[in-house]
């Protein structure tokens, strides 16, 4: 047991921490991603574009919801506020 405690206490006065100039290497260019990961990491970042015909069908939709008094007028009104507000 000694031998071991004698043999820590050496390997820990024996360690010396690296310079504190030492820097890794820098790279010369940033990795290159694949042409298709390039176009679907663009494609995600924008938001998707609502077209008319997809913003006329949700508003046609929620004026049925509200017709067969599946929501109320103040959910409609807050409902189609947030639609408009997507344009």
């Amino acid at each position: 047991m000694a031998l071991v405690v004698k043999q820590r206490k050496d390997e820990a006065a024996a360690w010396q921490p690296p310079p504190a100039s030492y820097a890794p290497p820098a790279p010369s260019s940033p990795p290159q991603l694949p042409l298709a990961l390039t176009a679907h990491a663009q494609a995600m970042a924008q938001p998707p574009s609502l077209h008319k015909a997809d913003i006329e069908a949700r508003l046609s939709r929620l004026n049925d919801l509200l017709s067969k008094n599946m929501i109320t007028q103040a959910e409609y009104e807050a409902k189609r506020q947030q639609i408009l507000a997507e344009i």
